[in-house]
């Protein structure tokens, strides 16, 4: 709930001074929201949430109070159109960073990797690129309600992560931890 309410709101800051250039403006907003948001469901929902909410207010501006007599009728179909694109542009990049990016972070007891994964077999894939899991131990599962948290010990450090289905993927939590 707290990267939705984030990603709103910084979808929102960005697109109230952005939105107005057509096309460039809503590609930053769908940045912004997908790398605030994170999670996949949620950024996308949010693109949605802000490019409609913009689109309706910068289409009303520019119908009703921006009057330009040499473009006549012309001037609301090109807002239209760019809202659409723009708007398009927005929940599409919105949807690709949290699914295409990796994550990282470093806390006090080690390092914190969040990506997503299209099945299991990419996630072992993708297990490989930081550890040699030939020297891990075999995997220790817990499955819970609605995930399965996963711990592996290494020399000197600990690999625990939790694997959560998200729409058509897997979201991962990736904790590296010294033993």
């Amino acid at each position: 709930m707290e990267f939705q309410l984030r990603a709103l709101r910084n979808g929102f800051l960005a697109g109230v001074f952005l939105w107005w250039f057509p096309l460039v403006g809503p590609s930053i907003t769908g940045l912004v929201i997908g790398f605030t948001s994170r999670r996949n469901p949620t950024s996308w929902l949010s693109a949605a949430l802000v490019s409609v909410t913009l689109s309706i207010f910068t289409t009303l501006v520019y119908v009703y109070i921006v009057k330009i007599p040499l473009l006549g009728n012309f001037l609301p179909f090109v807002v239209v159109l760019f809202n659409a694109l723009g708007s398009s542009i927005c929940v599409s990049l919105a949807y690709l960073i949290p699914r295409r990016a990796t994550f990282s972070s470093i806390t006090p007891t080690g390092v914190v990797t969040e990506f997503y994964v299209s099945n299991l077999e990419e996630l072992e894939m993708v297990l490989s690129n930081y550890v040699d899991l030939s020297t891990c131990s075999q995997p220790r599962y817990t499955m819970k309600e609605d995930r399965m948290e996963v711990k592996r010990s290494c020399q000197g450090f600990e690999l625990s992560y939790q694997v959560t289905r998200e729409g058509s993927g897997y979201r991962v939590k990736l904790s590296v931890s010294p033993s």
